[in-house]
């Protein structure tokens, strides 16, 4: 589902606007992006958690040339699905 049907979906299950949905859609992504820059996590009970992580830094090669290259740490955002969402 791409963002524009989630859009879609919201405003006909809301009875809201399409425009209004969007807002609302665009608030909630950037709750959760803001609370990711700050390394908070994010619980949505009946859904699932988003949490920062950090990947440590690794040693890697160049499929091209074979040379040793570092990738250095980074944090990343993962998502757990509830229990009710995971797919056997």
């Amino acid at each position: 589902m791409k963002k524009r049907e989630l859009i879609s979906l919201v405003s006909k299950k809301t009875n809201i606007s399409e425009r209004q949905a969007k807002q609302v859609i665009e608030a909630f992504l950037s709750a959760i992006a803001e609370s990711a820059k700050k390394g908070d996590k994010v619980v949505i009970q009946g859904f699932g958690t988003f949490r920062v992580v950090t990947l440590s830094r690794k040693i890697a090669r160049n499929p091209q040339t074979g040379e040793r290259i570092e990738i250095p740490s980074y944090r990343t955002l993962r998502f757990k699905p509830c229990l009710s969402l995971k797919v056997l």
